[in-house]
């Protein structure tokens, strides 16, 4: 069966947590965290997001689309009800990344650096971002 997170399931080993180019964080316990969007969010600032995973690998998203639902009708019927979609991505093969470049594009980012200085593993900083 290819379900919409299959790919992600398969590749990403979760919490993850993605940092977009737009400055804006998001983590997540599970494929459905990282993909539900608003409606009427911008999926320009979904692309070139850079997800790292708690096995401690950095995907870049070469591509983010709508993956559900495909069409215009299903979308503006979300949008009508208020009803979140899924946003699909197109993954880079992957880069390890150290515990340490974790926590700094973290910091980067503009998370609090309190909630994860004492940890160490990659799990632990996405657990605590």
């Amino acid at each position: 069966m290819n379900g919409p997170f299959d790919d992600l399931e398969r590749k990403l080993q979760f919490p993850v947590v993605a940092i977009s180019p737009a400055g804006w964080t998001k983590c997540a316990e599970e494929p459905g965290d990282l993909t539900d969007a608003s409606p009427d969010d911008d999926l320009r600032e979904w692309q070139a997001m850079e997800i790292y995973d708690s096995a401690g690998k950095c995907y870049m998203a070469r591509r983010a689309f709508r993956g559900w639902p495909k069409g215009w009708l299903g979308a503006l019927i979300c949008r009508l009800v208020g009803h979140v979609v899924h946003v699909a991505f197109d993954l880079d093969e992957g880069r390890a990344v150290s515990v340490d470049a974790l926590r700094q594009r973290l910091i980067a980012a503009g998370e609090a650096e309190g909630s994860f200085r004492h940890a160490t593993t990659h799990r632990e900083i996405i657990d605590a971002a």
